[in-house]
């Protein structure tokens, strides 16, 4: 015997009871607000909202397809254009479809009842003695656009729609649901003609409809311009999404998001190990290609896997230059549907550090004003440059490393070195190359600065003996000025034997042999520090202070 329990019909209970909905409708009869709340005061304001929104969209809606030209026609679409409509719905992200079916409607009335009973029909709603005062005005307007679709032979559209917004407030829930019907205008075009403009005799009328219902879901950005209709008829971003529906109108292709398959927005550079997901709408039924604008990388798209909103893909070859994808229609190879707003490339990988060069020699002390070339793989274009630092260089230091971007490629980057990493000169360290997204190598070697009296690629080199004074003069100040002198990579500073040799040095000025250039420096210091000091030089090599 079957251990599955029986379905059964539960038994009346007396404490389950259907709340009472009221309802209204707008002018037109597209919205339709229903609540069981019997005071309008008792909606929360965030309800409102809501269901204000709901006017917006539509007017945004309306606008699309009133001011969009129908190729077929050359005339701008009808409002009851029933492809304009779903184009709308599918390309919007905004409906959820929950129920389709097909219903065939017989009336014997005719005018305003004929229109009423007709509507009550569609929504599933039986309004008693209640008026319907836009019913005759709709069905007549439905019936016209039918009428011209349905009579033109040239038309291959026969399909007229219409969409009605019903925004409750239940229990306080808000529910936004859009229905959608339509009839093939080829088969009712007699009733078109007759239906609601009928007034002096009854007539059997016998109409086959499909009706959708969707869940509604209002795009956040428009709640700042429900109740002010106005001000969004002339906002930027009511007319950018009146576009936005437009181009869906027409079915103009639109990308609206790559991510990865497990829904991460797809990086800068694309890995040769993930599929990736380009999500918009009108690519086509049959697959197309994909490529990237500009460089030699390849994407593949796999059998199966291009829909008129979804492609999927992976990458692979070399591309290094950032670009967007360009997706192209079967059979086209050259003009594109459309590209993806974001550029990328694709990751080769981790970045690689093989050495430090000064032409083509290796190097482990580096000198100031020289240039050193960093080699290796996968360190990312100029457009894309990352950058170079010391690894664990001692608090003291005073080195850094110099780099344009314009001298940054793939395989090789260009810098210099200034500072030092101790008075003394004997400390080493590794250089760090980090890429753009963050990734890492290190130099396979330490390397030093030198702080000898070597000249620096010919420049000529000075020696000075110096001198601080000034009412501001304590060690911690001179101290202090001297390491602000010696980031400007032109001084190599020793202690002068004997004396107050925090305030006496001998320095060696490198690439200038005008004294009073040395001056400006010392003078910078000075101003950035706020200090009452100057300087003494003389350019005896013995100490004479």
């Amino acid at each position: 015997m079957s251990d599955t329990p029986k379905l059964t019909v539960p038994p009346k209970n007396p404490h389950n009871i259907q709340a009472t909905k009221r309802y209204i409708f707008n002018e037109t009869g597209n919205i339709m607000v229903a609540s069981t709340e019997l005071a309008s005061e008792q909606i929360a304001e965030s309800v409102r909202d809501v269901f204000a929104e709901v006017s917006v969209f539509f007017a945004a809606m309306t606008k699309a397809m009133s001011t969009t030209i129908n190729p077929r026609t050359r005339k701008p679409y009808s409002i009851y254009n029933y492809n304009a409509i779903r184009s709308i719905i599918d390309g919007s992200g905004l409906f959820a479809q929950v129920t389709e079916e097909d219903v065939e409607y017989e009336s014997d009335s005719f005018g305003m009842t004929f229109s009423k009973e007709l509507i009550e029909a569609v929504l599933g709603l039986a309004t008693g003695e209640g008026e319907l005062s836009f019913a005759s005005a709709m069905v007549s307007s439905i019936g016209s656009a039918g009428f011209k679709i349905g009579s033109r032979r040239d038309s291959t559209d026969k399909t007229v729609a219409n969409i009605i917004f019903v925004c409750e407030y239940l229990l306080g829930m808000p529910i936004v649901s859009a229905i959608v019907v339509r009839c093939d205008t080829s088969k009712h075009v007699e009733t078109f003609r007759a239906g609601p403009c009928v007034k002096g005799s009854k007539t059997s009328f016998s109409m086959k409809l499909h009706k959708d219902t969707y869940m509604f879901v209002t795009p956040r950005f428009i709640k700042e311009y429900a109740g002010d209709l106005d001000s969004a008829e002339a906002d930027l971003k009511f007319a950018e999404f009146v576009d936005f529906l437009r181009d869906l109108v027409e079915n103009k292709p639109n990308v609206q998001v790559m991510k990865d398959m497990k829904g991460n927005t797809a990086p800068e550079a694309l890995k040769k190990d993930t599929t990736y997901a380009i999500m918009g709408e009108f690519f086509g039924d049959q697959a197309g290609t994909l490529k990237f604008l500009n460089g030699d990388g390849t994407l593949h798209v796999a059998q199966g896997e291009w829909s008129r909103d979804f492609i999927t893909f992976s990458v692979s070859g070399t591309q290094s230059t950032l670009s967007p994808i360009a997706i192209f229609a079967h059979g086209d190879t050259t003009t594109p549907l459309v590209t993806t707003p974001t550029a990328h490339t694709i990751d080769e990988g981790p970045p690689h550090v093989d050495g430090i060069f000064h032409g083509s020699s290796g190097v482990s002390t580096l000198q100031h004003r020289k240039d050193y070339t960093i080699k290796g793989l996968h360190f990312g274009t100029s457009d894309r440059a990352g950058e170079l630092s010391f690894v664990n260089a001692p608090s003291s230091s005073t080195a850094a490393i110099v780099s344009d971007p314009s001298n940054w490629s793939d395989t090789a980057v260009t810098f210099q070195v200034t500072g030092d990493f101790s008075a003394a000169g004997t400390e080493k360290c590794k250089i760090r190359l980090t890429t753009s997204d963050g990734r890492h190598s290190d130099s396979p070697e330490s390397v030093g600065i030198s702080t000898t009296d070597e000249d620096v690629d010919g420049l000529p080199v000075t020696e000075y003996n110096c001198m601080l004074r000034g009412t501001d003069r304590t060690m911690d100040k001179c101290q202090k000025v001297f390491e602000y002198v010696r980031r400007w990579n032109v001084l190599v500073i020793k202690s002068c034997p004997g004396g107050d040799d925090f305030a006496k040095k001998r320095i060696k000025y490198l690439g200038f042999d005008d004294q009073s250039g040395v001056e400006g420096i010392f003078e910078k210091a000075f101003s950035e520090y706020g200090y009452e000091m100057d300087v003494i030089l003389n350019t005896n090599a013995e100490c004479v202070f």
